[in-house]
């Protein structure tokens, strides 16, 4: 089952959490591991200074997706300790190369995708090719490694 999340809840797994009512979501079936890929990029630097409104406002929206993903993560974590879910996988964008279990030689790396802009304009080929690739490529290697049979 694949879902996107949105504009608010875009780590998209509500759709899929144990318990749902068909009398109010389509679609319910029973799901006991759940793969969430997150395509931003990770935890900032810290060295943006938002001075004016518009960063403030920018600023406080990506604050509210970070929050947001970190209840989401947080709301897996207990489903998994409470047997609602036999596991989870979370492969992100951003994630740091170096702290992978391995790195096979093709992987797109990081510095590839992350700045890439997420302001709704068209994308190329080669950019939705990369940016799936990588994707890809991580839910493979973080699969591989902590959850071989699935």
């Amino acid at each position: 089952m694949l879902t996107d999340g949105g504009i608010y809840d875009n780590l998209g797994i509500t759709c899929l959490l144990p318990g749902r009512s068909a009398e109010f979501s389509t679609n319910v079936s029973n799901i006991d591991f759940i793969i969430a890929c997150d395509a931003g990029q990770g935890m900032p630097s810290g060295l943006a200074r938002p001075y004016f409104w518009s960063s403030r406002m920018l600023m406080t929206v990506n604050t509210i997706h970070r929050r947001t993903h970190s209840l989401s993560y947080g709301l897996l974590h207990r489903m998994k300790d409470t047997g609602q879910i036999k596991g989870f996988l979370l492969p992100y964008l951003g994630q740091i190369d170096e702290r992978l279990p391995y790195i096979p030689d093709d992987l797109v790396r990081r510095h590839e995708t992350y700045d890439y802009p997420t302001d709704f304009s068209a994308m190329k080929e080669a950019d939705i090719a990369r940016l799936g690739l990588r994707g890809e490529q991580l839910t493979r290697i973080l699969l591989d490694y902590y959850q071989p049979d699935i």
